[in-house]
C-alpha cells in the first residue's frame, strides 16, 4: 500500500489542498490481488487504490467517459478525494486535489487512453483503424508494433534496438513495469521453439473447467447426443427471424 502511494505521488497524481466550499471530496476503497504464473504459482501480490466512482456527479464531477482502455491518465475536471484509509493523520484535515485520474474514476479510461494516443503518436506509431489498441511503426525495413488491453501492453517487433528505445520512451512517459518476454497474456501461454511461436489455452481451459466444477467431466469428440434425431417444424415462420 506504500509503495502503492509513494508511485502516485512521484507521479504527481495529486496534492494536499483543503477542500473548497461547495465541493465534496470522493472516497476510496483498497483492492487486493493475486497474479500467478502460468503454472499456478505466486507470482506477486499486488494492491490497487480505487476510486468510488459511482458517487461522481455527471457534469459536475466528469464529463466524457468511453475509451477502449482504463489506466491512469491526465485530469480535465476539479475532483478532489478523501486520504485513503490508513494514511490520514490524526490532525489533518485536507484532501487530495486529483491532478490524474484513477482506478474507479468514470473519466479514467479517455483520460488514459487520450494521454496514450499522444504519446504513441509522437514516438511515430500510427494508430490501426481495423483495431484501435494496435499500434505500427514501420521505418526502412524495421517493424514494430504496439497492442494494448486495459493496461497490459505487447511490444513485437523485428528490431531490438527499436524496441528497447521505445521502452525507455514508454518508461520516461508512464509508470511501468518491464515483464520480460511475453510468457502468459489474456488467458494464452506462449512458448517460443525453433519453428516459431506455440500458442496454447490449456491453463485457462482447465480454469473454467475448474471454476463450474466440471474438471471430472469426460471429454467428448461431439459436442451432441448422438443418432438424436431432429423434428422438422411444420409452424408457421418467425415474423421476426432476427
Amino acid at each position: 500500500m506504500r509503495k502503492e502511494i509513494t508511485a502516485f505521488e512521484q507521479n504527481g497524481t495529486w496534492t494536499l489542498e483543503q477542500l473548497p466550499p461547495g465541493k465534496q471530496a470522493i472516497d476510496s476503497k483498497w483492492v487486493y490481488k493475486i497474479k500467478y504464473h502460468q503454472d499456478g504459482t505466486v507470482e506477486r501480490y499486488k494492491v490497487r487504490l480505487v476510486e468510488k466512482g459511482f458517487t461522481q456527479i455527471e457534469g459536475l464531477d466528469y464529463h466524457e467517459t468511453f475509451a477502449l482502455v482504463a489506466k491512469l491518465g491526465d485530469l480535465h475536471e476539479e475532483a478532489y478525494m478523501k486520504i485513503p484509509q490508513g494514511f490520514l493523520t490524526k490532525n489533518e484535515h485536507r484532501v487530495y486535489r486529483l491532478h490524474k485520474s484513477l482506478y474507479g474514476f468514470k473519466q479514467a479510461s479517455r483520460n488514459w487512453f487520450e494521454k496514450l494516443i499522444n504519446s504513441l503518436q509522437a514516438a511515430s506509431l500510427k494508430q490501426s483503424y481495423a483495431n484501435y489498441s494496435l499500434f505500427t511503426s514501420i521505418k526502412g525495413k524495421s517493424f514494430v508494433a504496439i497492442l494494448i488491453y486495459v493496461d497490459d501492453i505487447i511490444i513485437i517487433g523485428d528490431d531490438s534496438t527499436r524496441i528497447k528505445a521505445l521502452k525507455q520512451y514508454l518508461r520516461a512517459k508512464f509508470s511501468i513495469k518491464d515483464l520480460g518476454p511475453l510468457k502468459y497474456f489474456l488467458g494464452i501461454e506462449m512458448a517460443r521453439t525453433r519453428e516459431g511461436i506455440v500458442l496454447s489455452q490449456k491453463k485457462y481451459a482447465l480454469d473454467i473447467l475448474t471454476e463450474i466444477g466440471m474438471i471430472g467431466a469426460k471429454p467428448s469428440p461431439f459436442p451432441m447426443e448422438q443418432h438424436h434425431s431432429l423434428a422438422i417444424a411444420s409452424g408457421p415462420l418467425a415474423s421476426n427471424p432476427s
